[in-house]
Order: structure tokens, then sequence, then C-alpha cells
């Protein structure tokens, strides 16, 4: 029923919009006829999702929710300097059996709020300078450690200093900032949608180093550094992370009738505790790693199909009696465009995971591209956790296999560069250890969402 009505959804929306295409996105700025220096810019999406069969094992036994995301953006320039700032209202509403949390619900937030300085020609031809400090987003890299949410519904902001530097295949980018925690966290005060100013964790400095450069053939070599140092506060109970994470990424951008690939490993070292509690107060040596490497084909044909192989690997605590934490933490990174939607479904984290697949994108159309993914999940380590279920088995009797999860989708323009829809579902085939872990659930979860964003 759930699918039916979101097909129902889908087409009854197409016939109104396909008679709106235009030549140029469409968008307010020059729509309202601002003076030059002045950018505007204003996003809306409204997403539908729908979970059967709950694996988290806090949570009901299915869950549904309207989540809503309005962007706001403004930014005034003058010569080399600007001031910018970024609105974010993220809600949820039809809320039955929904887990609340800061990543569903962040009202009426200053997302960006920071002066910049730009400038060109500075140590080569044609090269830029940027340096922002303020309210911050990240996008750093592979993303896989520091991003601007695309599909969660609220986005990681910071506080800080940024610098970018960027030439014609090189850039380096450094940056030393306070991550800000979501506010409100009660429930009652997240389920009403209410207001409440995000604050900055003082206790916190996340700050690091990127390089990059080509290296030939179209391949690019990238270099990092990222660290992450808090300490507990009154109140604000903390893992005490004190941990470096260097790593290494050697990609090729997918070219058509050519072989691309990514390879990127990250090491992390230095020291954390095994939990939040405030009651936790054993400094563990963090020792973990993570792999990831991709191999893709995109063929000469109309629809252009494009296969890739695929395999993740994120380290667990392999004994949790040792004063060794071995597993990854992912620090602000995303996920989605690696391990499924996150949101309601999330059943796949950067964190004790092995994960061999297969992906594949089809484009039928310009304006019509479809997705997909299937993947065997196993725990890295036995009687570590299931992080996103909450589930663990410390003897290790109920193995490894999570189980088996396919994802896919299709996205339409329906008017390029201010309307799309998006429709998917993903799939979880439980394995011995989701079916047999301590707390676990019975069923196969099942995940369908339908969105609708709109950009001018």
């Amino acid at each position: 029923m759930v699918v039916g009505a979101l097909l129902g959804t889908w087409l009854a929306l197409a016939p109104c919009h396909g008679g709106l295409a235009a030549e140029e996105p469409l968008r307010i700025g020059p729509a309202l006829g601002v003076p030059p220096g002045v950018r505007l810019g204003l996003e809306q999406r409204s997403r539908f999702e729908h979970l059967e069969n709950e694996f988290h094992a806090s949570a009901g036994p299915n869950a549904t929710a309207l989540v809503l995301r309005t962007l706001v953006f403004a930014e005034f320039s003058a010569g080399p300097w600007a001031l910018g700032l970024e609105l974010q209202d993220a809600r949820a509403f039809a809320r039955e059996g929904t887990p609340l949390s800061p990543t569903l619900v962040n009202a009426a937030e200053p997302l960006r709020a920071y002066l910049a300085y730009r400038t060109h020609d500075v140590w080569a031809a044609h090269d830029t300078l940027a340096v922002s400090a303020g309210r911050l987003t990240l996008d750093l890299g592979s993303r896989r450690l520091a991003a601007r949410n695309a599909y969660r519904n609220t986005i990681n902001g910071f506080t800080g200093l940024h610098v970018d530097w960027r030439a014609a295949t090189q850039q380096v980018t450094c940056f030393a900032v306070l991550p800000v925690e979501r506010s409100p966290t009660g429930l009652d005060a997240l389920a009403n949608n209410a207001f409440a100013l995000d604050r900055e964790a003082t206790g916190a400095l996340f700050w690091g180093a990127l390089a990059s450069s080509a290296v030939g053939a179209g391949i690019a070599l990238e270099l990092y550094v990222f660290a992450l140092h808090e300490a507990d506060r009154a109140g604000q109970p903390s893992q005490n992370r004190r941990v470096f994470t260097p790593g290494v990424r050697l990609f090729r951008q997918p070219i058509a009738g050519a072989f691309d690939f990514q390879l990127e490993l990250m090491l992390q070292r230095g020291r954390s505790r095994a939990s939040l509690t405030g009651s936790d107060v054993t400094d563990l040596r963090h020792e973990a790693s993570f792999v990831h490497a991709a191999f893709g084909y995109e063929a000469r044909l109309a629809p252009r199909p494009r296969l890739i192989l695929v395999y993740d690997r994120a380290s667990g605590d392999g004994d949790p009696s040792d004063r060794v934490n071995g597993r990854f933490d992912t620090l602000f990174g995303a996920r989605r465009f690696d391990l499924g939607p996150t949101s309601l479904w999330g059943a796949l984290a950067r964190s004790n995971l092995e994960s061999p697949g297969l992906a594949f994108n089809l484009t039928p159309h310009e304006r019509l591209d479809a997705f997909g993914t299937f993947r065997l999940a196993y725990l890295a380590s036995a009687r570590d956790a299931w992080g996103p279920a909450g589930l663990r088995d410390p003897t290790g009797a109920a193995g490894r296999f999570i189980g088996q999860q396919f994802e896919a989708g299709i996205r339409w323009q329906v008017v390029p560069g201010n309307l799309s829809l998006e429709l998917g579902a993903a799939i979880l085939w439980r394995g011995r250890f989701a079916k047999t872990a301590p707390g676990t659930r019975p069923g196969d979860p099942l995940y369908v969402y339908s969105q609708v964003t709109g950009t001018i």
C-alpha cells in the first residue's frame, strides 16, 4: 500500500509540471532585479519516508515521517570581500513511530554566517584563494570525514576558519573549526519542531589540511590529515576523542568508454573512550582503519550504463575487554553516496563494517537517471556492535553476517535546475547476525521514500 501511494503521488505530480521546461533555470536574484554583488537562493525539499520492520533496537515496529528542509541564502560582495548568511529550517511531521533526533529537526537555524575574502592570481596564473571565517559548512575531499549533508534532513555546521587555494590541477585546503551542536535535543521540543539556537561545542576542536594534484592520465592524488580533540563539559559527556586521521585517495573520474576507479585508505590513531556515558572515564588507545575501493566502467551506449564494483571496510573493536578501541570513527562524514539512504534508514555505517557490492547507473534521458546498489554486509568484528541497529553479541556467537542490502531509485529533472522528483527504496534481507543477535527483531526491513526538491 505504501509503494502504491508513493507511485500515485509521483504520477499525479508528473503531468502538472511536464510542460514547465525552460532553457535556463529560474533564479530568484535576477528575477527580483537585485543589484550586482548580491546573490540570493532558495531551496525547499519535501520527502515522505516509511520504514517497515524497524531494525533499530530502541524504535517501534514501523516508522513514518514527512520531513521538510528549507534553505535560504544571501551573499553581499564588494570587491574581494563578501558577507554571507544561510538559514536552515528542518522539520518533521506525520511522525508515526519515528525516533526523533536533531538529525531530523533543526528549526529556523543560522546554518552559515561568514565573512569571506576572495582573490586570484596569488601564486600562479589564474589561481584562486578564498578565506572564510564564521559559521560554515564543510565538504572536504571524498566527503567521508567531513561533508555538507545532502540526504539527511539537517546539515553539519562549524564555526571557525577555512582557507582554500586552487589552481588548474592543484588544491590545498586548511581549516580549524568548532563543531556546532544542534538544538533542541529533548523529545517534546523535537516533536513540536521547537526553535533553539545551536551552540558551538567549545570543548572540541576539528582541524586539518588536504592537498590534491593531478598525476597524469586523468588521475588525481589526494593527501590529508584531519584531527579531532574533544573533552567533557558540564552536562555534556563525550568520548574524549583525541584522534588523528591521515589518509590518501587516488582516483579517476568516470569517463564514457573508459575505466574509472577510486582507492582510499585512512588510519586513525590517538585516544578515545568506549562510550558517551559520563561514568566512562577510561581512556583507550585508538587504533582503527578504513578502506574504500571502487572500479567502474561506463559504456558508450544511449542509456549510458555504468557498472561499479565496490568494497568498503571500516574496522571494528576486535576485543571489547582490552584497552584498545579499534572501531573506526567517520567523524562528520556523509554516507548516503556509499552505503544507501540515511534518515529513517541508515542500516549501514562506516564503522565495524565489511561490505563488497555491485552498483549501477543508467541515464536513458538527459533529465532522467536511475541508480542501484547491491551489497553484502558483514561485521568487521563479530564481538563489536552493528552500530546503526544498536545490536551486539559480546560473545561473537551470532557471527558476522548482517545481511544483503539492495537499494534503487530514479531521479527526474522535471525543470532542470528548478524542480526535481526522486523515488527510491531499500531492503535488508537479514543474515545470521541480524536474525540471532540479542534484542533483534523479526522481518526484513523495507524503506521507501518520495521527494520533491524546488530550487530558485
